[in-house]
């Protein structure tokens, strides 16, 4: 069979993701498709079937998605790489250098963000193993640059209140896929002279309507292709300071960093930081990484060298 027709946005958003890859994995038309969707309540069970039947990878929290109920300004638009940079210049103390992204803007994606590489970031504040056991001294040193700074004040670090939570060894960790990923082209980067990355970026999948837990949305990064970069803090907050119009009012969607595992009590890697707008201040803080929750949306890059963009 081959495929005649593509799926809808909405079809795709109804099943996080699974009916793009199970039309380009099996041929199906959309007609075809939509019959092993169903309705109602049996569309899930009933697709769940297709999707085992191809031997695709089968998404371990179905049910941690919720709808959105806040959105970014209509006319936002993401700045150029050189007022990013010139942010990044002024707020981190860094001298931002790229390479320029000779690839097509995807469809779907929001723009080019631009991040510091985090060795790069570890030698500038003489921070050891920044990627590893200094990588939440890192975030915290870049909570506290915003904070002294003009750019995005006020802005409160709040798993810093009282405690020294995020520079405690292994308190945060980027996750392990997320690392297999983030650490080559990062080292690609430097061998080239750069210390920043430069890669088209999305705040969130919010045309689909739908948030997702942050254990679920790293999930997805990681397994459904086109393979993404599930965008961990010392990233998220980077971005944060170079569009910064992105939140200027609480009912806009916050910005969810799934791509690093947060444990505030022990146990686990139990939590995941995010960063909101409330009271007219900005806030990096964090919540259950099971929790879905309809005003959290989970950034997310994409890898170079791949032309699609899954919802």
């Amino acid at each position: 069979m081959s495929q005649t027709a593509p799926i809808t946005d909405g079809q795709v958003g109804q099943v996080g993701g699974y009916a793009e890859v199970a039309a380009r994995e099996s041929g199906l038309n959309r007609e075809q498709l939509q019959g092993a969707l169903g309705r109602g309540g049996e569309m899930k069970a009933q697709f769940m079937a297709v999707i085992s039947s191809l031997g695709l990878p089968v998404d371990p929290y179905p049910d941690e998605e919720a709808t959105q109920v806040w959105f970014y300004p209509k006319d936002f638009a993401v700045q150029s790489l050189d007022d990013q940079a010139q942010r990044l210049r002024r707020v981190l103390g860094i001298e931002p250098k790229w390479a320029v992204p000779v690839a097509e803007l995807p469809e779907l994606a929001d723009g080019i963000g631009l991040w510091p590489i985090l060795p790069a970031l570890g030698t500038l504040w003489e921070i050891a193993d920044p990627r590893g056991t200094g990588y939440g001294k890192v975030i915290a040193t870049v909570c506290d640059k915003i904070h002294e700074s003009e750019e995005m004040a006020p802005f409160v670090n709040y798993r810093m209140q009282g405690a020294d939570e995020l520079t405690l060894p292994d308190y945060v960790r980027i996750a392990s896929g997320v690392l297999d990923i983030l650490v080559p082209l990062e080292e690609q980067a430097m061998a080239q002279g750069f210390n920043c990355l430069a890669l088209p970026t999305n705040f969130g999948d919010w045309r689909t309507g739908k948030c997702f837990s942050p254990r679920r949305a790293l999930w997805q990064t990681l397994n459904f292709p086109p393979r993404r970069l599930a965008i961990e803090p010392v990233a998220g907050l980077s971005l944060l300071i170079g569009n910064r119009e992105r939140l200027t009012a609480y009912e806009q969607l916050f910005m969810d960093l799934s791509g690093a595992q947060y444990n505030w009590r022990g146990g686990g890697w139990s939590g995941s930081l995010y960063v909101d707008f409330y009271g007219g201040r900005f806030g990096l803080n964090a919540r259950g990484a099971g929790g879905a929750y309809g005003g959290c949306g989970s950034l997310f890059a994409r890898v170079p060298g791949v032309s699609e963009l899954a919802a």
